[in-house]
């Protein structure tokens, strides 16, 4: 599990992509290749782990996640006051997550 801030400062230099390489250094060397595209409201993300030939694939409604307005600065964001539904999208993100991709984090 990854315990440190991450920026995502200039992810979004290119229009609507994002890509990136995830590395876990703590363990035996994991490289996952993940693409995000933007396509409409919707966030569409694709993980392949090295050495495997068939990618992961999450949709996410980005505005299920997001508040207008809300800071860049993750840490000052506050999860106080949370909804039921916002309890729910937690649960069914956390069944959909990599952990559950067969990625191996």
């Amino acid at each position: 599990m990854c315990v440190e801030e991450v920026s995502v400062e200039n992810w979004n230099q290119l229009d609507q992509e994002y890509v990136f390489v995830y590395v876990n250094t703590k363990k035996i060397p994991n490289i996952v290749l993940v693409k995000c595209l933007v396509m409409n409201e919707k966030l569409l993300i694709d993980a392949l782990k090295e050495g495997f030939s068939d990618p992961a694939h999450l949709e996410i409604c980005v505005r299920d996640y997001t508040v207008a307005n809300e800071s860049s600065n993750y840490s000052e964001q506050s999860a106080v006051g949370k909804t039921r539904t916002e309890k729910r999208r937690e649960e069914k993100t956390e069944h959909c997550g990599l952990q559950n991709w067969g990625l191996g984090f």
